[in-house]
């Protein structure tokens, strides 16, 4: 039997793991956003027709698509 590390606290990954919300490629964005909205997620994880991840698509990025055109632009910062 392989000797599987702890690092002393008794508690192996696969302990603690939890499944986490998937979207497909083909998903609607809106249900994608409701998501993001109604679990808190930090991002989703994106699939392929075979359930095969292809990306992580941070929540940061995905709010750009929602919010007002008008919040979109960068601030301007005051040169030092």
């Amino acid at each position: 039997m392989p000797i599987m590390a702890t690092y002393g606290c008794g508690v192996r990954a696969e302990q603690i793991a939890e499944a986490f919300p998937v979207v497909a490629l083909d998903s609607d964005a809106l249900d994608a956003v409701r998501m993001l909205a109604t679990r808190r997620l930090p991002g989703l994880v994106v699939t392929d027709s075979a359930g095969t991840p292809v990306t992580i698509l941070p929540a940061s990025q995905l709010s750009v698509c929602w919010r007002p055109r008008t919040s979109r632009r960068t601030p301007r910062w005051p040169a030092s």
